[in-house]
């Protein structure tokens, strides 16, 4: 339906507002676009429909390029192409069928039939009685679906929504968004909405892309982006709505068990998970809170349990396998401080002494060498080399005997790598853990493996025992990965 390819919007200042941008509205689809303030998201709706000209880029429109036409030819395309805005945009001098009535008399209506059409327009926007009012004399929410009504007139294929709730209470909202559904649904309009609220874009849309600096840094499904936010951006939108409030904030020293957040998504919503819990690991559960949401693939919500062993006792037990992945940053919560993300995996065993936190953490800290100054920070206060410090505190906490890297330090730039490679030597050595290092770096292997094995789509093609003698690769990918390892001697 609407194909946008490379767009770019540079306005005379020298300001780059939309900065190449590629994306695909398919027909009869909601698709949302959210983004801060100043993120270009109006400048790229108003690019759509060439009420900005492009600077470059291609947008097409049933597989014709808007951007070639000329005045007769954009003026013929824009009949299927309708819009509504944030402050309205109705003529306050004339009364709400004359509003409506504008584009019907501008394509030469008649208007026997302008009535009509007015009347049943002024119907489904349930406005039948304000007929006569003037702009001034309706609530925000009435305004709104005036100009929605206007929009539909000339029965369009594409409806382009700027912001057109953000200036509404949260009621007319929601019945403005109601309403959005139902046009979709029985007009099978695509409706391309922009907005800087993600309640918005939960409640109707099908598919959504985050705008940052003029770019997209993120799209997918609705609920994937809720499920699975990709950058840091997504999550800071996510994590204002409500269902993401109430577990950095719980009381955890209040609970005796190990405290877990269970998140659901469409069908598992409604399946008894929690008693299967029960019944297959003989658990007793105490559901402290949850929420049950909707958006607009289906349900997403989440449990918070405090959960208790019946048969085993629980007292002794530690983690013996950690992990450390490669993404650091998105492994941590934001909202907690680097004392509280340290602890958080100690509070779930029965046996810590919650009043010694902050000396558990300290000392920790002391063992991944970070400064004691860093308790109070938190996530997107700290450097990359010390948020992986503070994973590997975390993986610590539980005493752990296997420790496994994920592609920790690719993240990392040389200098930090070495010194982090130093550490985890030393830790090693005086825990005797063992660590399973996962990398396509060779060098960082070679550092501190005392066995290197190198994989190819799933096998073992070598397999280094010892590293102190000559290394001779018998395989291509093997000499490849190798070809640097003389500057290591």
């Amino acid at each position: 339906m609407i194909k946008i390819e490379n767009l770019v919007k540079i306005y005379d200042n020298g300001f780059k507002a939309v900065n190449n941008i590629s994306l695909e509205v398919k027909k009869g689809e909601i698709f949302g676009i959210i983004g801060m303030s100043g993120a270009g998201k109006s400048s790229l709706i108003r690019c759509i429909n060439r009420l900005e000209e492009p600077t470059q880029g291609n947008i097409f429109i049933d597989g014709k390029d808007i951007v070639k036409m000329n005045s007769k030819e954009l003026k013929e395309a824009r009949k299927n192409m309708a819009m509504i805005f944030q402050s309205f945009n109705l003529f306050y001098q004339k009364n709400v069928f004359e509003n409506i009535a504008y584009p019907l008399r501008i394509n030469n209506w008649k208007k026997k039939d302008i009535e009509e059409r007015v009347n049943t327009l002024l119907e489904y926007v349930n406005l039948k009685e304000k007929i006569y009012e003037y702009p001034a004399n309706l609530s925000g929410g009435q305004k709104q679906r005036v100009a929605i009504a206007r929009a539909l007139a000339v029965q369009p294929k594409i409806l382009l929504c700027d912001e057109a709730t953000s200036a509404l209470d949260p009621q007319s909202t929601k019945s403005i968004l109601e309403l959005l559904l139902k046009i979709r649904d029985e007009f099978n309009l695509t409706i391309v909405l922009i907005t800087h609220q993600m309640e918005v874009v939960k409640a109707i849309c099908d598919r959504a892309a985050v705008l940052e600096d003029g770019e997209i840094i993120e799209q997918d499904t609705v609920l994937k982006l809720f499920t699975s936010p990709k950058t840091a951006t997504t999550k800071k939108f996510i994590e204002n709505l409500p269902q993401f409030d109430d577990y950095d904030e719980l009381p955890v020293e209040d609970y005796k068990g190990c405290i877990l957040r269970l998140g659901f998504t469409k069908e598992t919503t409604t399946k008894p998970i929690i008693s299967e819990l029960i019944r297959q690991k003989n658990l007793d559960i105490n559901i402290i809170s949850g929420n049950i949401d909707k958006i607009k693939e289906g349900k997403v919500g989440h449990l918070i349990v405090e959960i208790f062993e019946k048969e085993r006792d629980m007292k002794n037990v530690s983690k013996e396998i950690e992990f450390l992945f490669q993404d650091s940053y998105n492994a941590l919560n934001p909202r907690m401080t680097v004392e509280d993300l340290i602890f958080e995996p100690l509070q779930f065993l029965p046996n810590i002494d919650r009043s010694k936190k902050k000396e558990i953490v300290l000392e920790l800290l002391k063992q991944v060498e970070l400064s004691s100054e860093l308790l109070e920070r938190k996530r997107d206060e700290l450097s990359g080399g010390q948020l992986q410090r503070v994973c590997l505190a975390r993986a610590l906490s539980t005493k752990p005997q296997i420790v496994i890297f994920d592609e920790s330090l690719s993240g990392l730039d040389p200098l930090f790598q070495d010194k982090i490679l130093n550490l985890l030597y030393k830790i090693q050595k005086q825990y005797h853990l063992t660590y399973i290092f996962i990398s396509h770096d060779f060098r960082l292997c070679y550092f501190l493996a005392d066995r290197i094995i190198l994989i190819d789509k799933g096998k073992i093609i070598e397999d280094f025992k010892e590293l102190d003698k000559e290394i001779i690769p018998k395989t291509e990918i093997g000499k490849i990965l190798l070809a640097d390892i003389s500057k290591l001697k």
